[in-house]
């Protein structure tokens, strides 16, 4: 198992916090786009703008 990069790759650890960052981003534009389709009416608008607001302070932690 390697624990340093090296020029040709990066540890493993770095490969899996890029790849759970780009799907967090992933997900938190399809719940953001998902909830402005939804009418200003609809309950879930709220949770799903909850989960997205969630979504995004943990793409900040993590790339922090």
């Amino acid at each position: 198992m390697q624990f340093k990069n090296t020029p040709y790759s990066y540890v493993l650890a770095a490969k899996l916090l890029h790849w759970i960052i780009a799907l967090l981003i992933i997900s938190a534009w399809g719940v953001g786009y998902y909830m402005a389709e939804l009418p200003p009416e609809n309950v879930s608008k709220i949770a799903l703008y909850n989960l997205h607001k969630s979504v995004g302070m943990a793409i900040l932690l993590l790339v922090v």
